[in-house]
């Protein structure tokens, strides 16, 4: 993947216009630059145009009476939408047709909807339907608030042993509140945890 960079403007606690012509604060700074002798008049009109440039760009501004953590939530969403898919290097690799199912699915998706969704891969074992939910999986979960990849349900699902069942309640759980300080006492506890936690939460779970 080539090299990614984003760009992210935050005027925090400054209005935008104040940078954009150096009014203010910036206005004093400015004119302390420019009766300092040991400045040069060029770095200084340098430095204004670069105000400039940046008060006039488009960015998230941040006042006193603004809640920072919500400030810091809108940044990480804005971030985490405009990254490009980070799938490993060989994820396609002697995999003839995947990159074109994966697109398939992705179009069946419909990632507009708030409804809860369910898509099946179906087939006999071993044609790579595990690989291919996987790859859609890197694909779109940046587009969702929360994800978890569980591998091997089927297994665990087949058993009656309730630990088992647990476990795999607690994989969830981790993935999904990124922290291990919750722990599932059983299946019934794990059923109504994730169900509180789950709710109103855009969350792709394979």
């Amino acid at each position: 993947m080539e090299q990614w960079k984003l760009i992210v403007i935050v005027f925090y606690h400054v209005d935008p216009s104040h940078v954009r012509r150096q009014r203010k604060c910036f206005e004093q700074g400015f004119s302390d630059h420019e009766a300092n002798p040991e400045i040069a008049q060029q770095s200084v009109e340098t430095w204004r145009d670069a105000f400039r440039k940046v008060g006039a760009l488009s960015g998230m501004h941040v006042t006193p009476n603004r809640n920072e953590t919500e400030v810091i939530s809108e940044m990480v969403a804005k971030i985490l939408k405009n990254m490009p898919d980070a799938l490993p290097k060989d994820l396609f690799h002697g995999l003839v047709g995947m990159e074109s199912r994966v697109d398939e699915i992705k179009r069946i998706l419909r990632m507009e909807s708030s409804e809860v969704l369910f898509v099946r891969i179906c087939g006999m074992s071993g044609i790579g339907k595990t690989t291919l939910a996987e790859s859609v999986f890197y694909h779109i979960q940046r587009q969702f608030e929360k994800s978890s990849f569980i591998e091997n349900i089927k297994d665990i699902s087949k058993q009656d042993d309730s630990t088992d069942l647990c476990k795999l309640q607690q994989k969830l759980l981790d993935d999904i509140l990124k922290e291990k300080s919750v722990r599932l006492q059983s299946v019934k506890h794990g059923q109504t945890l994730l169900r509180t936690k789950l709710r109103g939460l855009k969350v792709i779970v394979v």
